[in-house]
């Protein structure tokens, strides 16, 4: 893979939501929410933002049950078959309490407890950072 931009995606029922990391820097910033439409409109949208900026890599949150195992073929493995068969390399990443965890964080920054668009791109940044900072443990 030539391009050091990668996209972490947290792939939702109603909503995606999307960051943009870098993997030379190793640093994930949360960039936007795609409200879902059907998956291979959906699909296009990723395509189009990562032909944009670049991206050699998509980072996709795989949503497991809290004992680490697969839920079987979800919305987020679908999405995967689907952007990898457009050339694209995909990476499924362990997104259990990724959504819990940048609510905590939000509400903690803005003292609010509701869920909105921010919600869904900070927990794409925390899962793609998770996989950002295991590529750091395994240069060591």
């Amino acid at each position: 893979m030539d391009s050091k931009t990668v996209l972490g995606l947290d792939v939702g029922e109603r909503r995606i939501g999307v960051a943009i990391g870098d993997l030379e820097v190793r640093v994930a910033m949360p960039k936007s929410v795609i409200r879902r439409t059907h998956i291979k409109k959906d699909v296009i949208t990723v395509l189009e933002e990562a032909k944009e900026r670049g991206v050699g890599l998509v980072v996709i949150g795989d949503p497991l049950r809290t004992d680490g195992v697969e839920k079987g073929d979800t919305m987020a493995r679908q999405f995967a078959k689907r952007i990898q068969a457009e050339g694209l390399e995909v990476v499924l990443w362990d997104e259990r309490y990724s959504t819990k965890a940048a609510d905590r964080l939000l509400s903690h920054l803005n003292g609010v407890q509701k869920r909105s668009g921010k919600l869904d791109a900070v927990a794409a940044q925390w899962l793609l950072q998770g996989y950002l900072d295991s590529l750091g443990s395994r240069d060591g």
